[in-house]
């Protein structure tokens, strides 16, 4: 895998008005597992240990690894003690303080996006065919999306709807509401490139919101959006390196 972005070590400095996102390539280490298991808990050894597809185990430990190697730097502390929690979907979160982050993956490629002040919430997509898009997206996509995509060539359909869904995806994981939050309340651009304040209306459990949306690109073949509640903030991006 060829990542876009620079390669940097987990000590870059995060500035208050930045949002950095690190790309791990999960398909780089394979040879170097145990020495990227050095950074996990004994919990998560264990739990690494009982993976038994070797991929799935691999991806496990680089993701995470990677994970506690630059929340510790911003923490000033260890890897392995950084204090994650997990929420009840297993998804793990900081104890407490302004740190804020966001993990995503898919395929051979993990994002990690970290912040301060604000939730942020990240999306990663490998572009492949789907299947029963249209129907896909006439169910979950709004009206103003599902129209944008069904104008566009039957070559271009395909990315619009991956470009669509990981942009909703990554406001959803800001916002900390999962998918049980309508995918049709809200509409995002499907072009190339977005830089945009997207609306979040009020819905059940969820307040009204602000999102600033931003597109990535990391590598070939993917496509990624960064997103941070009620603030901005600007992307710095780099591939992670040991």
């Amino acid at each position: 895998m060829q990542l876009h972005w620079p390669d940097k070590a987990a000590t870059a400095d995060l500035g208050t008005d930045e949002v950095h996102v690190w790309a791990v390539a999960l398909d780089s280490a394979a040879a170097a597992t145990r020495a990227w298991e050095a950074a996990l808990t004994d919990d998560e050894r264990a739990r690494a240990e009982q993976i038994k597809i070797d991929e799935a185990r691999r991806r496990f430990v680089v993701s995470r690894s990677a994970l506690r190697t630059i929340l510790g730097h911003h923490l000033a502390v260890e890897p392995q003690e950084v204090p994650l929690v997990y929420a009840n979907s297993g998804k793990p979160e900081l104890k407490a303080g302004k740190l804020h982050f966001n993990l995503a993956h898919s395929g051979e490629l993990a994002l990690l996006a970290v912040t301060t002040g604000c939730p942020v919430g990240i999306d990663v997509e490998h572009v492949r065919p789907v299947r029963q898009r249209d129907e896909l997206a006439g169910r979950y996509f709004a009206p103003a999306e599902i129209d944008a995509i069904l104008a566009l060539d039957e070559s271009r359909r395909g990315e619009a709807f991956v470009n669509c869904w990981t942009r909703k995806e990554a406001i959803l994981k800001a916002i900390g509401s999962g998918l049980g939050y309508p995918l049709d309340a809200f509409a995002v651009p499907i072009g190339a490139t977005v830089a945009a304040w997207i609306d979040i209306p009020a819905r059940g459990s969820v307040a009204a919101a602000r999102c600033c949306l931003m597109t990535l690109a990391p590598c070939a073949d993917y496509v990624a959006a960064v997103a941070t509640l009620d603030e901005e903030r600007q992307p710095v991006c780099a591939a992670y390196r040991v």
